[in-house]
């Protein structure tokens, strides 16, 4: 049954092909033109395993700098781990080059995944996708050949937001080099998920708007990765693009000798429930109130947390030690915090945690 199937197709793409050649030296078909021969052989040439992700199967695109139109397609490889990869096609027979000896091509420019530098860290998306262009050099807006068709997204990058969970956790950037080496590509990932923001781990800002015009090129990320579940703690880290202009080679680095801890949600609790987010909290924002009787034997100015212990409790309990690692204006800290549980003054059902004492190691 499978021969047989594999027969048919085979039968159907030489079929289209062979159509497509024939009109190619009677009618001197242009693939950039003719809609109706283009979604044929496209569909001839993808494999099945190849799901289209969207209602748009193929996505008008140029970011190439000429005024011929592309098409991006974004597909869920099922033959895989089920993740969105993606490719360009290029019609290689522009009008201007037609002969009578002239067959139909269609080059394939994968994005990712691709056995490439810069291009082979994994896929675009787990889940789903968003995208947009964008100019980064106001000659080339002002000098833009638009096609006639009003929606093609045209531009100097192309960049990509996969999203797991409502979230996103990869991001990729991708520019026209040449038509040997193709598109060059930049890829970011981390296990938790990424803003534009070090305070707002929700922040898309310029992303968001509504008018292309104001679409920004993304250069720097800020990944929120989770560390402590019960205290809600993520590790902070700096993703920037490196400026490689003249090599070509751009790719995004994530700093991690300078991460730091803070809260996932970006904002600091008032009586956390559990005894290191207590100690956090006072780190981030300096308040005695988190002190027993209110009374701070040490303060801090410009703290980064780079460690924090999470120790184990089990009723009853009175005292625990939580181990830190920071650095300030004075350096770094390698420090033992004691924190006490005590009756909540507001409500009798609950505790509170209060910092008595922290020591050097």
């Amino acid at each position: 049954m499978w021969r047989r199937t594999f027969i048919i197709l085979g039968i159907t793409a030489i079929s289209i092909l062979a159509f497509f050649y024939m009109m190619q030296r009677r009618n001197h078909v242009d693939i950039s033109q003719d809609e109706d021969i283009r979604q044929m052989v496209l569909d001839a040439i993808q494999p099945t395993i190849w799901q289209p992700v969207g209602k748009q199967k193929f996505i008008r695109i140029s970011i190439d700098g000429d005024p011929d139109v592309e098409w991006l397609f974004l597909y869920r490889n099922i033959g895989d781990t089920g993740q969105i990869g993606g490719l360009i096609y290029d019609a290689q027979n522009r009008t201007e080059e037609v002969t009578a000896s002239a067959t139909p091509s269609l080059k394939s420019y994968y994005l990712m995944p691709d056995y490439t530098a810069g291009k082979s860290a994994g896929y675009l998306a787990d889940e789903s996708i968003r995208y947009q262009t964008i100019f980064v050099n106001s000659d080339n807006r002002d000098e833009a050949l638009l096609p006639a068709e009003s929606q093609v997204l045209v531009g100097d990058f192309l960049q990509m937001r996969g999203n797991y969970r409502g979230k996103t956790n990869r991001f990729s950037l991708f520019w026209w080099q040449d038509e040997h080496a193709g598109y060059g590509g930049a890829l970011a990932y981390t296990p938790g998920w990424f803003s534009l923001s070090p305070q707002n781990p929700d922040d898309w800002g310029p992303w968001d708007e509504e008018n292309p015009g104001k679409h920004q090129l993304v250069d720097e990320l800020w990944a929120w990765e989770p560390q402590s579940d019960r205290s809600n703690i993520c590790r902070l880290v700096h993703w920037g693009l490196t400026e490689d202009w003249i090599a070509d080679s751009m790719q995004f680095i994530a700093d991690y000798s300078h991460s730091q801890l803070t809260f996932c949600r970006g904002e600091l609790p008032s009586e956390p429930v559990f005894p290191e987010a207590q100690v956090l909290a006072f780190l981030l924002d300096g308040n005695k109130a988190r002190w027993q009787d209110n009374h701070a034997d040490r303060s801090y100015k410009h703290v980064s947390v780079m460690t924090i212990g999470v120790p184990p409790l089990d009723s009853p309990i009175e005292t625990v030690g939580v181990p830190v690692t920071f650095t300030d204006d004075d350096g770094l800290h390698d420090t033992i915090w004691e924190v006490a549980v005590e009756p909540s003054r507001s409500n009798q059902f609950t505790v509170q945690w209060r910092i008595v004492a922290v020591y050097d190691r």
